[in-house]
């Protein structure tokens, strides 16, 4: 930012006719700003108070059979009261079936970890306006890894979708 302000001190010195684009410019750059400071300030993390481990729990949403359905996603879920303060807790699942190799079965549940934590502020604002929590249960169900972009796009229309249903 310090550089960009000499660099139009010294433009404005020189010429005013760039004056009017170096104030666009200005005004591009603090709103940029003002974007980085809002999607810093979201919380996008995703700890350890998100892991659905309780069998029991586990064992209710299967017990229910609510479930939400975009490909490559599967989503069991079911409205509890859970043991944290979060409005969700999920457990994610890449059969062992489709990817034999743990690598990859790894793989695709970071991928999912990842793209459920850039979308999860879709699920958690409903949630708090209704002060409801859910346990979710998240099957990947393709038989190859997908883009991280197309998983990302997929992942809010799942999202969306279980938002409308509760």
């Amino acid at each position: 930012m310090r550089n960009f302000y000499l660099f139009s001190r010294i433009f404005r010195r020189r010429c005013d006719l760039f004056q009017p684009i170096l104030i666009d410019l200005n005004k591009l750059i603090w709103d940029k700003l003002i974007i980085c400071i809002f999607t810093k300030s979201m919380d996008q993390t995703f700890g350890k108070a998100y892991k659905l481990c309780s069998q029991k729990a586990i064992a209710a949403v299967f017990e229910q059979k609510q479930s939400v359905k975009q490909f490559p996603f599967v989503m069991h879920y079911k409205a509890m009261e859970l043991p944290t303060e979060k409005s969700f807790q999920v457990v994610i699942s890449a059969p062992k079936r489709i990817f034999r190799k743990a690598h990859d079965r790894n793989r695709i549940k970071r991928l999912m970890k990842e793209v459920i934590r850039k979308n999860k502020l879709i699920l958690e604002s409903k949630l708090a306006t209704n002060q409801q929590q859910l346990a979710l249960f998240l099957v990947y169900t393709n038989k190859e890894e997908m883009p991280y972009e197309l998983l990302l796009r997929k992942m809010e229309s799942l999202l969306m979708k279980l938002v409308n249903e509760l």
